[in-house]
């Protein structure tokens, strides 16, 4: 997926938001998820993708607390790289809900938990 910024040529919040989203991905997934992304938006299926296919196959997987945190910060993610500028958090929301201390469920198994990757 092209970056915002090239094809509009207007710098916004949203598009800092974007990247943000992006760079959040990439470090997670240890490489840019464009090719994800564009693969998710022409193929028009089910978007909603394990924790655990989305982090790097190169590293040995999170204990459960880490899975927890790391599917906190991937859903922010996600929303930042909402198509819909408008739809996109602020900065500062994003911020927040990073910030926000989350209470980590045991029983629930984070990298089998789906995130929803939103698309055209």
């Amino acid at each position: 997926m092209i970056a915002e910024l090239a094809y509009t040529e207007n710098v916004t919040e949203k598009c800092d938001v974007y990247s943000f989203g992006v760079l959040v991905m990439e470090l997670f997934m240890g490489s840019h998820p464009g090719e994800l992304l564009s693969s998710l938006s022409e193929a028009n299926k089910n978007n909603t993708l394990s924790l655990q296919h989305l982090l790097d196959s190169r590293l040995e997987l999170p204990d459960a607390e880490t899975a927890g945190e790391i599917y906190h910060m991937l859903s922010v993610a996600v929303q930042c790289l909402e198509p819909s500028p408008s739809r996109r958090p602020t900065t500062r929301r994003a911020s927040d809900e990073l910030s926000a201390s989350k209470a980590f469920e045991d029983h629930v198994h984070y990298l089998h938990a789906g995130l929803t990757i939103p698309t055209h």
